[in-house]
């Protein structure tokens, strides 16, 4: 069974979708999920991709 949060910002649940994708291979909309983050947020997903991918991720 799926638990999907119902209570929080546009921008928490941006960040709690990317993370399900990184942790589980889901495929998600980046339009969607990136569109609500501010600099810092987008900063934290950053780096969190190059921690999953690498420091050079137009290799994967």
């Amino acid at each position: 069974m799926s638990h999907t949060p119902t209570v929080g910002s546009r921008s928490d649940l941006a960040v709690l979708s990317i993370a399900s994708s990184l942790a589980g291979g889901t495929p998600i909309e980046l339009r969607e999920v990136l569109a609500p983050l501010d600099g810092e947020e987008l900063r934290l997903v950053l780096r969190a991709l190059q921690a999953v991918y690498g420091e050079d991720t137009r290799e994967h």
